[in-house]
Protein backbone atom coordinates (compact mmCIF):
# COMPACT_ATOMS: atom_id res chain seq x y z
CA UNK A 1 0.00 0.00 0.00
CA UNK A 2 2.77 2.44 0.92
CA UNK A 3 4.55 1.59 -2.31
CA UNK A 4 1.48 2.55 -4.38
CA UNK A 5 0.99 5.70 -2.35
CA UNK A 6 4.60 6.73 -2.96
CA UNK A 7 4.28 6.07 -6.69
CA UNK A 8 1.04 8.07 -6.80
CA UNK A 9 2.63 11.01 -5.02
CA UNK A 10 5.62 10.95 -7.35
CA UNK A 11 3.41 10.83 -10.43
CA UNK A 12 1.30 13.73 -9.22
CA UNK A 13 4.35 15.81 -8.38
CA UNK A 14 5.72 15.41 -11.89
CA UNK A 15 2.38 15.88 -13.64
CA UNK A 16 2.81 19.66 -13.86
CA UNK A 17 6.48 19.61 -14.83
CA UNK A 18 6.81 21.53 -18.08
CA UNK A 19 3.35 23.06 -17.80
CA UNK A 20 3.53 26.73 -18.55
CA UNK A 21 1.90 28.91 -15.97
CA UNK A 22 0.40 32.23 -16.88
CA UNK A 23 0.73 35.26 -14.66
CA UNK A 24 -1.93 37.53 -13.18
CA UNK A 25 -1.42 40.12 -15.91
CA UNK A 26 -2.42 37.56 -18.56
CA UNK A 27 -5.71 36.89 -16.76
CA UNK A 28 -6.32 40.61 -16.27
CA UNK A 29 -5.85 41.05 -20.02
CA UNK A 30 -8.45 38.36 -20.65
CA UNK A 31 -10.86 40.05 -18.25
CA UNK A 32 -10.36 43.36 -20.07
CA UNK A 33 -11.07 41.63 -23.40
CA UNK A 34 -14.24 40.16 -21.93
CA UNK A 35 -15.28 43.70 -20.95
CA UNK A 36 -14.40 44.95 -24.45
CA UNK A 37 -11.67 47.19 -23.07
CA UNK A 38 -9.01 46.36 -25.63
CA UNK A 39 -6.56 49.18 -24.88
CA UNK A 40 -6.42 48.13 -21.23
CA UNK A 41 -6.07 44.50 -22.33
CA UNK A 42 -3.12 45.44 -24.52
CA UNK A 43 -1.41 47.11 -21.57
CA UNK A 44 -1.92 44.05 -19.37
CA UNK A 45 -0.70 41.60 -22.00
CA UNK A 46 2.38 43.73 -22.67
CA UNK A 47 3.09 43.59 -18.95
CA UNK A 48 2.61 39.83 -19.00
CA UNK A 49 4.99 39.48 -21.94
CA UNK A 50 7.79 41.12 -19.97
CA UNK A 51 8.06 38.13 -17.66
CA UNK A 52 6.73 35.44 -20.02
CA UNK A 53 8.41 36.50 -23.26
CA UNK A 54 8.78 32.94 -24.55
CA UNK A 55 5.25 31.80 -23.72
CA UNK A 56 3.27 31.23 -26.94
CA UNK A 57 -0.07 31.81 -25.20
CA UNK A 58 0.95 35.36 -24.29
CA UNK A 59 1.86 36.11 -27.90
CA UNK A 60 -1.34 34.48 -29.12
CA UNK A 61 -3.41 36.62 -26.75
CA UNK A 62 -1.53 39.78 -27.75
CA UNK A 63 -2.16 38.97 -31.40
CA UNK A 64 -5.85 38.43 -30.68
CA UNK A 65 -6.07 41.85 -29.02
CA UNK A 66 -4.25 43.57 -31.88
CA UNK A 67 -6.48 41.77 -34.39
CA UNK A 68 -9.58 43.07 -32.62
CA UNK A 69 -8.03 46.55 -32.71
CA UNK A 70 -7.61 46.08 -36.49
CA UNK A 71 -3.83 46.34 -36.21
CA UNK A 72 -3.39 43.38 -38.53
CA UNK A 73 0.32 43.74 -39.31
CA UNK A 74 1.21 43.83 -35.62
CA UNK A 75 -1.20 40.95 -34.95
CA UNK A 76 0.43 38.81 -37.65
CA UNK A 77 3.84 39.46 -36.09
CA UNK A 78 2.56 38.27 -32.69
CA UNK A 79 0.93 35.18 -34.18
CA UNK A 80 4.14 34.31 -35.99
CA UNK A 81 6.08 34.73 -32.74
CA UNK A 82 3.65 32.38 -30.97
CA UNK A 83 4.04 29.91 -33.82
CA UNK A 84 7.84 30.05 -33.49
CA UNK A 85 7.56 28.89 -29.88
CA UNK A 86 4.95 26.17 -30.51
CA UNK A 87 4.19 24.82 -33.96
CA UNK A 88 0.53 24.81 -34.88
CA UNK A 89 -0.68 27.05 -32.06
CA UNK A 90 -1.46 30.10 -34.18
CA UNK A 91 -2.16 28.77 -37.67
CA UNK A 92 -5.85 29.70 -37.59
CA UNK A 93 -5.12 33.28 -36.52
CA UNK A 94 -2.28 33.66 -39.03
CA UNK A 95 -4.52 32.54 -41.89
CA UNK A 96 -7.40 34.73 -40.70
CA UNK A 97 -5.14 37.78 -40.39
CA UNK A 98 -3.61 37.39 -43.84
CA UNK A 99 -7.03 36.67 -45.37
CA UNK A 100 -8.57 39.83 -43.92
CA UNK A 101 -5.62 41.79 -45.34
CA UNK A 102 -6.34 40.30 -48.77
CA UNK A 103 -3.12 38.31 -48.81
CA UNK A 104 -4.60 35.02 -50.00
CA UNK A 105 -1.24 33.46 -50.85
CA UNK A 106 0.10 33.78 -47.30
CA UNK A 107 -3.26 32.83 -45.79
CA UNK A 108 -3.18 29.48 -47.57
CA UNK A 109 0.40 28.56 -46.61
Amino acid sequence: MQKYLLVSVLLLSFANVGAQRLNEHYYRAQAAIDNNNLITALGWIDSSAQSLSRNPYVWLKKGEILFKLKRFTDAAECFNTAESYRNGIALYWIAKTYAIQGNEHQALQ
